[in-house]
């Protein structure tokens, strides 16, 4: 388990130094991403799949993860510190359709691609929901 962590938090320090991150936010954000992203390519990891068929997903799927947790914070970017967590960034909405899209693809490196996209996005939208904080232009979460 503990060597688990550490290949976490060395992929972590690549991705970060990669993009050029400093922020102890966005390293936190991405380093759960990571951890969800390898639980699940282990869930892959029965008899049938080889080594490096499962190391291969993990490497092609981490930039597509990262960007999934870097996504829910484009809308302060794009609309302002009043526009945070607005439904369009802190939602599932990009991920469905980047799933209609390419749904009738029988590529693997696209079902890997998007489900990464996915799993990055996903745990912002669920880390928002644990903290109950709003969301733009909502009621106050009781």
């Amino acid at each position: 388990m503990t060597g688990f962590l550490m290949l976490a938090i060395s992929i972590n320090f690549v991705i970060l130094e990669f993009f050029d991150q400093k922020s102890s936010y966005r390293a936190a954000h991405s380093l759960v991403g990571i951890i969800l992203l390898m639980g699940f390519v282990y869930t892959f990891s029965c008899n049938k799949h080889s080594r490096a068929k499962l190391i291969s997903l993990l490497l092609i799927s981490l930039i597509p993860c990262y960007l999934g947790t870097v996504f829910s914070d484009l809308d302060i970017s794009l609309l302002g510190i009043g526009g945070h967590r607005n439904p369009i960034f802190h939602s599932g909405i990009l991920f469905f359709i980047f799933l209609m899209v390419t749904k009738k693809s029988d590529s693997y490196m696209v079902s890997a691609l998007v489900s990464a996209f996915g799993v990055g996005l996903g745990h912002i939208c669920f880390g928002t929901c644990l903290t109950k904080k709003t969301f733009a232009g909502f009621p106050e979460v009781l």
